[in-house]
């Protein structure tokens, strides 16, 4: 992964949008989220580039911008049916989740 993994200027602006207490709570339920759908991909051969859409967003949102850019490239290889590697997949949001480490923790 190159470039910023997190982009804090969006972390930063969501937390003034919507304070401490529910950017604890978006935060969690976006994490939530991506941990799901991450989980039903890896179950299926199935997959969709609307389903990597889905993560680029969230991750994008959420100011998980190297994941979000790991998303795009996926969801690419999915619109030209070429093979998505979850676990690289998997991997670059496991690492964002250490780099934000306990930043969604209720206050």
């Amino acid at each position: 992964m190159d470039g910023q993994m997190i982009d804090w200027d969006r972390v930063q602006e969501l937390r003034e949008e919507l304070g401490d207490e529910d950017f604890a709570e978006v935060g969690q339920i976006f994490i939530s989220e991506i941990e799901e759908k991450l989980a039903a991909l890896s179950g299926t051969d199935a997959r969709a580039p609307a389903d990597f859409h889905f993560l680029r967003g969230s991750a994008a949102n959420l100011g998980l911008e190297g994941f979000a850019r790991s998303c795009s490239t996926a969801e690419a290889r999915a619109k030209a049916g070429d093979p998505v590697d979850l676990d690289a997949l998997a991997r670059d949001f496991a690492a964002s989740l250490r780099e934000i480490d306990g930043l969604f923790d209720a206050a």
